[in-house]
């Protein structure tokens, strides 16, 4: 009969030798890229096919005003866009499509 001691430590080396072959196994599968040296406060030069998009895009423009429209609240009941005049107001617009 084997003592508790003896059973143990075979254990604790059987978990130490599985650690050992996974980092063997996982240091060996690890392809290091190469480094590309960046000056430290020097930006990278802008992508021109990029740039060329986005400025044929027009900025849109913001109005001063909100227009007037109700929506339901928890409850149901409409509640004016006005209430909310004066105060910070986030309106996250949901489609039957979007998931949470």
């Amino acid at each position: 009969m084997k003592s508790p001691g003896l059973r143990f430590f075979g254990a604790a080396l059987v978990v130490l030798l599985g650690i050992w072959a996974g980092l063997k196994f996982h240091s060996a599968k690890r392809v290091e890229e190469p480094a590309v040296a960046v000056p430290a406060g020097v930006a990278s030069a802008p992508d021109p096919k990029e740039n060329s998009a986005m400025e044929a895009v027009p900025h849109p423009k913001v109005p001063a005003r909100l227009p007037d429209f109700s929506l339901n609240d928890l409850s149901g009941k409409p509640t004016s866009i006005a209430a909310w005049s004066g105060k910070s107001l986030v309106i996250n617009f949901w489609a039957t499509w979007c998931g949470p």
